[in-house]
């Protein structure tokens, strides 16, 4: 169903040709400029937007340009409102699909729109209905602080499932990324949230002290091994390699090559001790992005 806002002219009016929207806007129209940021805030369609005036009786898109119009010396009279009424039903119906109009204007006018829209099947909302003139601004101001209140609520949920959805593997990538992504914008998530996040931040110093650590011993291992002399025994042997424990169940070959390369066999030793180490700092990490997404959801 396509939604079709109704605005009011104002009395304070630009004295030169100007697009609607431009034209009605005034230091003067407090009620006007109200309505327009709540419909600006919403992301109301502008092909939607129209204003009606009831001195020229014309319906003005909200980009049309609109040239100047004397002031109404009185107060509309309520057949001018009858007759002005039907001419915006005779627009609405020539619309292909069910409309939802929205009433943005004084009680005169929309009395006999109410009514129209009655007899003809036509849904509608009068907004500031019973308000007086005064208190329009403020009633549109408080529902503008709504609208920005459902939408931050909508952006932390959006934030949110993002932040959840982006983690699969758990990994040290995802989670600088989840870091680079959404480490400014804690404020958007629950405290528990924010602690978690807090806790990965920490976590991921470690992380990259780490495996530096790792290259710095690889790479001194890498040294010694380089110093010897026929120890294509020993390459063959750490290729196959990986883990502390991987050394250890090799115990015979590990206690011949010990003895023949000790220098070398002692930095690779060193260099397995700090990837275990690195490779404790990452399982952390991945336990951090669950207990994350688990909060999340």
């Amino acid at each position: 169903m396509k939604r079709i806002a109704f605005i009011t002219e104002s009395q304070a009016r630009k004295e030169v040709p100007m697009v609607a929207h431009e034209f009605y806007k005034s230091p003067k129209s407090r009620w006007v400029n109200a309505i327009n940021e709540y419909m600006a805030v919403r992301e109301f369609p502008k092909s939607d937007i129209f204003f009606v005036s009831l001195v020229t009786k014309r319906i003005y898109g909200y980009d049309e340009v609109i040239n100047p119009y004397p002031k109404s010396v009185y107060h509309p009279r309520k057949q001018d409102s009858a007759e002005f009424a039907k001419n915006i039903l005779e627009f609405l119906q020539t619309y292909s699909e069910p409309v939802f109009v929205e009433l943005h204007m004084s009680q005169t006018l929309a009395n006999e729109l109410k009514t129209l829209f009655h007899d003809h099947g036509i849904d509608y909302k009068f907004y500031g209905e019973g308000q007086s003139l005064a208190a329009k601004p403020i009633y549109y101001q408080r529902l503008i602080d709504e609208e920005m209140d459902v939408r931050k609520v909508r952006d932390i949920h959006r934030e949110k499932w993002g932040l959840a959805a982006g983690i699969i593997k758990r990994s040290p990538t995802e989670a600088q990324r989840i870091l680079d992504e959404y480490g400014h914008k804690l404020y958007l998530f629950k405290p528990e949230v924010e602690t978690i996040l807090e806790s990965l931040k920490q976590v991921m110093k470690k992380h990259y002290e780490r495996r530096k650590d790792e290259r710095e011993a690889f790479d001194e291992f890498l040294q010694e091994l380089a110093a010897e002399e026929d120890a294509q025994d020993f390459e063959i042997f750490f290729q196959n390699v990986n883990f502390f424990h991987e050394l250890i169940a090799q115990s015979q070959k590990y206690e011949q090559l010990k003895t023949r390369f000790g220098r070398p066999m002692s930095k690779f030793e060193r260099y397995l001790i700090k990837r275990e180490y690195a490779i404790e700092i990452e399982n952390k990490i991945s336990s951090i992005l669950l207990k994350l997404q688990i909060s999340l959801l």
